[in-house]
């Protein structure tokens, strides 16, 4: 006899079959394919009824739109044009200037060229901040300097005494005639996009641009927790910032109980400001399809020492260049690493290079807050404690607020100052933007910052970490389970 509950029965657990089916085949269908986060997925999948599934479908793969991937090869074409026909830094000159690097760092040029498209220039003057009240009034001062262009890109905007001076700098420029383009991420900006604040700077004729928009239509066509987690600003093409500060005071009034937020970004004046101006002209054409190669300034070849490369990565980049990048380099350390930053959640290459360093003799430090802003980070970060503590790797928890730089130096040779975290999701997920210093003086800037950060800090005892309790192991070791899709 048919009976409804029956057919219900059966529909409903016929159509759950097919959706944990059809996950399962593009799970392992998928061209970037990555052993670890798939058997994650395979399994949430399976075990978790209907949501397992869904949630694979919304945030398991870094897909985005079709439109977007069209958008960003077209740009690709334009720079390639621009690069052929009127840059004036032919590859011999590049050759140049880093033939004073070391073989194993002209190797990591060459990869983070593959990656971003960029290579190394030299002839740059660098200045690292790490105040934000200084870092932003240095940048009042460029944006009421401006004469061309002011092009400002980040994740978060509070308007608070950090953010608002910058802002206000911004509507003055915009007052007086100067094109002010001011991209923010959608997400992470998502209350100062329905504010007062934005409302005055659209009317004051500022460009005010959201990356990545969400919203459920949007969602139905490219994955929406992909973000813009960049912080640049480019003003008239010569002058540029790139680093970990969003435009906020380190007061964080958002979330204070962690403040303050302690950063690094640096000033740039020379060649590879042009290569900053570029990522975010590709990045303001990804949003609205307009394009402004035109003020990407184009410096002759110079003969200064300071080499730096600018690097972005993301999903439209090639797979994995993210972790690759960080590998090579700390590859290529002889005598110290030290690494910032604050969400740790890396992948396994980046745990084997950091305990294979520190096993052929290389001091490795790592600083990570003591108290972070996200308990499930938190957690799945001290399950990778152990094997790096066995393997040499000295572990260092900062106090007085939430570390937030991301930086790495090699041996006081080599410095990394980047947007992105040692985690999984900036590496395979944001839109980020990394910079590399081949330069000691350079690179000494940021390593006696992070001199500063380990002051502050107090070192994890390897002895006393392998006695601590059963519940806080399971924990720990719970929340890293996730660390594949985190």
């Amino acid at each position: 006899m048919f009976s409804h509950e029956g057919f219900w029965t059966a529909l409903l657990v016929g159509s759950h079959a097919a959706l944990v089916a059809a996950t399962m085949l593009t799970v392992l269908a998928a061209e970037r394919f990555r052993p670890t986060p798939a058997l994650t997925w395979l399994l949430v999948a399976a075990l978790v009824p209907w949501v397992g599934p869904l949630l694979y479908w919304f945030f398991g793969r870094p897909w985005l739109s079709e439109g977007r991937r069209i958008r960003m090869r077209e740009m690709t074409a334009e720079i390639h044009w621009l690069i052929v026909n009127r840059y004036p830094v032919s590859r011999d000159d590049v050759l140049a200037m880093t033939a004073g690097l070391e073989e194993g760092d002209r190797g990591l040029s060459r990869l983070g060229e593959s990656i971003g498209g960029m290579p190394p220039v030299g002839g740059n003057d660098l200045r690292l901040f790490h105040e934000s009240k200084d870092l932003f009034a240095a940048m009042v001062a460029d944006i009421e300097a401006a004469r061309s262009t002011v092009h400002f890109l980040t994740y978060i905007v509070l308007d608070d005494e950090g953010g608002m001076p910058v802002m206000e700098a911004m509507m003055r420029a915009a007052g007086r005639g100067v094109p002010v383009r001011f991209l923010v991420d959608a997400l992470g900006s998502r209350p100062f996009l329905r504010g007062e604040t934005c409302r005055r700077l659209r009317a004051s004729g500022v460009q005010v641009v959201e990356a990545l928009p969400g919203g459920v239509i949007r969602s139905l066509f490219t994955r929406i927790d992909l973000r813009n987690h960049r912080k640049i600003a480019v003003i008239d093409g010569e002058i540029g910032y790139v680093g970990s500060h969003n435009l906020a005071d380190k007061s964080f009034r958002i979330k204070p109980k962690f403040a303050p937020w302690v950063d690094a970004t640096v000033r740039m004046h020379g060649p590879v400001v042009s290569e900053l101006q570029r990522v975010f002209v590709e990045d303001w054409y990804l949003e609205t399809g307009e394009s402004h190669l035109d003020t990407i300034r184009l410096f002759g070849p110079s003969p200064e020492p300071t080499v730096a490369q600018v690097i972005p990565t993301g999903p439209l980049k090639p797979d994995c260049s993210a972790p690759d990048l960080v590998v090579t380099l700390l590859g290529l350390a002889r005598d110290e690493i030290v690494l910032t930053t604050p969400y740790f959640v890396p992948d396994a290459p980046t745990i084997s290079a950091l305990s294979v360093a520190a096993r052929r003799g290389v001091q490795v430090r790592l600083v990570v807050p003591a108290r972070n802003d996200s308990a499930l980070v938190a957690h799945a970060a001290r399950a990778f404690y152990a094997p790096l503590l066995e393997a040499g790797v000295e572990i260092f928890e900062f106090h007085g607020g939430l570390l937030h730089a991301k930086t790495i130096t090699v041996d006081t040779r080599v410095a990394f100052v980047s947007s992105a975290n040692l985690d999984r999701r900036s590496f395979e997920l944001n839109e980020e933007v990394s910079l590399l210093l081949y330069d000691g003086a350079a690179t000494r800037q940021v390593r006696d910052l992070q001199d500063r950060y380990l002051e502050r800090s107090t070192p994890v005892d390897a002895a006393a970490w392998t006695r601590r309790g059963l519940p806080s192991r399971l924990v720990d070791n719970a929340a890293a389970l996730l660390s594949a899709v985190l």
